[in-house]
């Protein structure tokens, strides 16, 4: 029982990075949909939730910031107008920001 214990506690940071990578995503979808969906409107809180979720992924796992590599690819492939671009671009600049600054910070010197 002992070493399963040991490797539960080693794929601890790994699966709550993983779990704010895939809040990240669904946030991702949920702000594009709101903005180019029949109604159009300004999905802040969304934008606000996949940055806080993309800030999370990178103080887990500093590694776990590529899946913004792969949002990116996502977002061009819809073809969304250019506002939802730059604000895609903003969320995703803060939450890298945020998820770097954290890391270092919580690093031993």
């Amino acid at each position: 029982m002992p070493v399963v214990s040991r490797y539960a506690q080693e794929g601890r940071p790994y699966a709550v990075a993983s779990l704010c990578v895939a809040a990240g995503a669904y946030g991702l979808v949920r702000a594009v949909q709101a903005e180019t969906g029949p109604k159009p409107r300004r999905a802040v809180g969304w934008w606000t939730g996949y940055a806080v979720a993309v800030g999370a992924a990178g103080i887990f796992n500093l590694l776990a910031l590529l899946s913004v590599a792969a949002f990116a690819v996502t977002v061009v492939l819809w073809r969304p107008p250019r506002t939802v671009l730059l604000r895609w671009a903003a969320a995703s600049t803060a939450g890298i920001r945020d998820g770097i600054n954290r890391y270092l910070a919580t690093r031993p010197a």
